[in-house]
């Protein structure tokens, strides 16, 4: 979306890097979307670790659900928006 605000008159720079969004996008949608385990991340706040009860482990790993579906939408509505501003700079450059 960048690339193609800087170079208005040339929006076929900006094309690849759009066709490139949109596939990751996808790929990400199909493929770990659904996925329930990647909504567990590795708990980092030090208020919630002192809350455990973790007497006999040196260095523990614990995951904490959080939800990431505000951040799935804003990277799809993200893509999408690239895409129909990069589809609209070539529509209108070879009208």
């Amino acid at each position: 979306m960048v690339a193609s605000l800087l170079w208005r008159d040339r929006p076929l720079i900006a094309a690849p890097a759009c066709a490139l969004s949109i596939f990751c996008t996808g790929l990400y949608t199909v493929s770990w979307n659904y996925d329930p385990c990647c909504q567990y991340q590795v708990e980092n706040n030090d208020t919630v670790l002192e809350k455990l009860p973790l007497t006999d482990v040196s260095s523990p790993v614990i995951l904490g659900y959080s939800s990431n579906s505000k951040t799935k939408y804003l990277h799809r509505g993200v893509s999408f928006l690239s895409a129909a501003l990069c589809a609209w700079q070539i529509w209108r450059t070879y009208k």
